[in-house]
C-alpha cells in the first residue's frame, strides 16, 4: 500500500467521502490489482472496528455493488468476460471485512504488537519473526491507568532471554490525537500533557536501568489512542535476571523528573522464564581480532531475534576506541550483512578485556547454521568471528 496513502489514512488528512472514493476506485481495478489492506484501512477510517451495526453494514455494501454495476455498465464494451467473477470475489472479501467491523470492537482487522509493529511503515527494519514467536509473548491488558484525561494500557510485551520488546497505548479522553504542524513527526494526544504523561526514555526491569534501541510510535485502533512500541536488550545493558522467575518492568512516563527522586512508573510483570528448547546456542568456529583472544558470553538465538556476546581479551575500552569505526555487522554465509544486524554499542570492560554486543533481526527463511560478526576498524584491519548455530 502506498506509505503517502497510508498517512493521509492515519492521520487524518482524508475526508469520509474521499475514503469512499478510494474504496470505490479499488473496485474498478481488475481483482489482482485490488490493494485489499488499503480497503481494510480505508474501512477502520470510516467505521472503527465495534461501530458499525449490520443495517449500516448492508447499506454500505448495497451502495458499492450499485457503484459496481454502474461502473460495469459504462465500460461493457471494454470489460474482459473472465475477469467478472474474479470481481464479484473482490465484492465478496468487502463483505466479509464489513461483516468482521460489525461483529465486535476486539476483531481488529490489523493488530499491532510486537512481532508487527512496523510491518507497513516502508521504513526503519521491519519486524520479522519465526514460527512459535506466539509462545514468547504476553498480551492483553498487562497494566492499566485512568487518568483525568487519558488512560494507559500496556498491551504486549515479549522477552526471549536478551530482547525485550514492549507495545503500550495512550487513549485521550477528550479528543483525537494529530501531528502537530510544527512537528509532523511525533503526535500530540490532547490531555496528555494535563496529566504529565510523556513518551518514555528508558525502562527499569527488576530495578535496573536498560535504554532504547528501537522506539516507534503510531494511531492506534481508536482515533484518541497512539500506541508505541520500545525495543532494548537487557543483556546489552548489563541487566541481570538470570535467576528471576520473573520481570518487574517499570516505565518511567508520569509526572515531571525531580532530582534524586524516583518518578510515578505505570508497572508490570512478565515471566522471566522462556522456552528454552525454542533457543538455540552457538560456537565460535574462527577468530580473527588483532591477536585479542575471543571466547563466547552468550548466544541466543530464538524466533523473536538473535543476540551474541563476544569477549576480547588484553584490550581496555579507552584502547577500542581508538581503533573502532563506530559499527558492527552481521553477516550470513554467503558474506552479506543481515536485516537488522548491528552491534549493541555498550561495551563493558570486565574480566581484563571488553564485552561487546551484536544483535540480529531473524531472516525469513529460517536462521542460518554459520554467520560472521564483524566489528569495523578505523585501519580497515576488521575483527572477523565466526560462529556456527548449535
Amino acid at each position: 500500500m502506498s506509505e503517502i496513502l497510508l498517512r493521509k489514512l492515519t492521520e487524518g488528512m482524508l475526508d469520509d467521502d474521499q475514503v469512499k472514493a478510494l474504496i470505490e476506485w479499488q473496485l474498478t481495478k481488475p481483482a489482482e490489482e485490488i490493494d485489499c489492506q488499503l480497503i481494510k484501512e480505508c474501512l477502520l477510517h470510516l467505521y472503527p472496528a465495534g461501530q458499525m451495526n449490520p443495517e449500516r453494514r448492508d447499506r454500505m455494501l448495497e451502495g458499492f455493488r450499485l457503484t459496481f454495476k454502474s461502473q460495469r455498465r459504462r465500460g461493457a464494451k471494454n470489460q474482459i468476460v473472465h475477469r467478472r467473477p474474479k470481481k464479484m470475489m473482490a465484492i465478496i472479501l468487502l463483505a466479509a471485512l464489513l461483516l468482521a467491523l460489525a461483529v465486535t470492537a476486539a476483531a481488529y482487522l490489523f493488530r499491532r504488537g510486537v512481532l508487527n509493529f512496523n510491518e507497513d511503515f516502508g521504513w526503519g527494519t521491519a519486524i520479522v519473526s519465526h514460527e512459535g514467536a506466539e509462545e514468547f509473548v504476553q498480551s492483553g491488558t498487562l497494566a492499566h491507568l485512568e487518568l483525568e484525561h487519558v488512560v494507559i494500557d500496556v498491551l504486549e510485551a515479549v522477552y526471549d532471554g536478551a530482547e525485550l520488546r514492549i507495545v503500550y497505548g495512550v487513549t485521550s479522553k477528550v479528543a483525537p490525537a494529530y501531528l502537530p504542524p510544527d512537528d509532523n513527526t511525533i503526535y500530540t494526544i490532547p490531555g496528555a500533557m494535563e496529566d504529565e504523561v510523556h513518551m518514555c526514555d528508558y525502562v527499569l526491569v527488576n530495578g535496573q536501568d536498560s535504554y532504547f534501541y528501537d522506539t516507534y510510535e503510531t494511531l492506534g485502533d481508536h482515533p484518541n489512542q497512539v500506541l508505541y512500541y520500545l525495543q532494548t536488550n537487557l543483556k546489552a545493558w548489563n541487566v541481570d535476571v538470570m535467576d528471576s522467575e520473573t520481570l518487574t518492568i517499570e516505565l518511567p512516563m508520569l509526572g515531571k523528573p525531580v532530582y534524586r527522586q524516583k518518578r510515578p512508573m505505570v508497572t508490570f510483570q512478565i515471566p522471566a522464564q522462556m522456552p528454552k528448547e525454542m533457543i538455540r546456542g552457538a560456537k565460535i568456529t574462527d577468530a580473527m581480532a588483532d591477536g585479542h583472544e575471543v571466547t563466547l558470553k552468550y548466544a541466543g538465538f530464538s524466533p523473536i531475534a538473535g543476540y551474541v556476546e563476544l569477549h576480547f581479551a588484553g584490550i581496555s575500552k579507552y584502547e577500542f576506541y581508538q581503533k573502532f569505526d563506530g559499527m558492527g555487522d552481521v553477516r550470513n554465509e554467503q558474506g552479506k550483512s543481515m536485516k537488522g544486524g548491528r552491534m549493541e554499542g555498550n561495551t563493558r570492560e570486565e574480566d581484563g578485556g571488553i564485552t561487546e554486543g551484536f544483535a540480529v533481526m531473524p531472516p525469513a527463511d529460517g536462521w542460518p547454521e554459520n554467520m560472521q560478526l564483524v566489528v569495523r576498524m578505523q585501519d580497515g584491519e576488521d575483527w572477523n568471528v565466526g560462529i556456527k548455530l548449535q
